[in-house]
């Protein structure tokens, strides 16, 4: 008697089968969609021993496609150019407020607790804005044409940022305030409408794009963008600080900030035992990434006048184009 011969199933090719739970989790995380679904196909891929931060890489790297943001490593044949050659103008590195930030480029700034980084963070925010640099004690401002708004997510503090920025902004008493607080836009957690916090998220990247591109609603546009804190807002969108994605995190900002010219301000609060003597990956908070990879890295210290009180030294330690 012949015996059944059972059918066998056709066998999927693992590398389309990968390619389409990929792209099936890009949709889930861009529209927020069901959260089972999205970790069941976290699992699938860890199941095929993908690494957590190889998976998020590539769902940065969707993103930067869809939006045509030069983040891949892939391309075609190089031109041959020589340290003559004519610039483009996305290769200029162009003063915002000379000495402190670069138009279209991003910006660390860090120190010890209590040193003012948000402080400095909000002054920049309002010579960006009004053009004047009074508040550094300096002359040469903002032009016209790099003067905007400010979009300011603050994480830091959770539902009391908001609160928090208002009370530095009592205490440094910028001459056109009532002008400029209107002219910054704030997204950071509400209780009361229970929006959470800004969080480093393929949905709200989305919306920072449509934000930028939009314009404040006054019609003025954003010329910088403030993010505080780096560590906060990349724990809160699931990338672990010390082995996640955070340079791939770090040069999708900076294609972000590119391409809308807005200066890039990232606040970060290392390690209280962290000295960041020679930026070193230890006072980066163990991601040496935080320091190699922007185009500025701004110290603060805090310091006492017999008579001024304290008061913040600001230490330029690098700002590429510039001394």
């Amino acid at each position: 008697i012949p015996q059944q011969v059972k059918e066998k199933k056709p066998v999927k090719d693992p590398v389309k089968e990968i390619k389409e739970i990929v792209e099936e989790l890009y949709e889930l995380e861009k529209n927020n969609g069901d959260w089972n679904r999205n970790q069941y196909l976290r699992s699938c891929l860890g199941g095929r021993r993908i690494r957590k931060e190889e998976v998020d890489k590539r769902l940065f790297e969707l993103f930067a496609e869809e939006h045509e943001l030069p983040l891949s490593n892939h391309g075609g044949e190089r031109e041959h150019r020589t340290l003559g050659s004519q610039l483009a103008p996305n290769e200029e590195l162009r003063p915002q407020l000379k000495g402190f930030t670069l138009c279209g480029r991003d910006h660390v700034i860090y120190g010890q607790a209590g040193a003012g980084k948000t402080t400095f963070a909000l002054a920049l925010s309002y010579a960006v804005y009004s053009g004047h640099n009074n508040l550094f004690d300096r002359e040469d401002g903002v032009s016209i044409y790099n003067q905007g708004a400010t979009l300011w997510c603050g994480s830091d503090g959770e539902d009391g940022a908001l609160g928090m920025a208002q009370a530095y902004i009592k205490k440094l008493k910028p001459p056109k305030q009532a002008e400029w607080e209107p002219h910054t836009t704030f997204w950071g957690a509400n209780k009361e409408t229970g929006e959470p916090p800004w969080a480093f998220t393929i949905s709200n990247l989305h919306q920072l794009m449509n934000e930028l591109e939009r314009g404040h609603p006054t019609g003025v546009p954003y010329r910088l963008l403030a993010l505080d804190s780096l560590k906060k807002i990349l724990e809160l969108g699931g990338i672990d600080f010390g082995i996640g994605p955070v340079g791939t995190c770090m040069r999708l900002m900076q294609a972000i900030a590119a391409r809308f010219n807005v200066a890039l301000v990232w606040i970060h609060h290392p390690k209280p035992s962290a000295s960041f003597k020679n930026m070193g990956i230890d006072a980066a908070g163990g991601n040496s990434n935080i320091v190699q990879i922007p185009y500025a890295i701004i110290n603060l210290r805090k310091k006492e006048h017999k008579e001024l009180g304290q008061y913040a030294e600001v230490e330029i330690q690098k700002l590429r184009g510039e001394q």
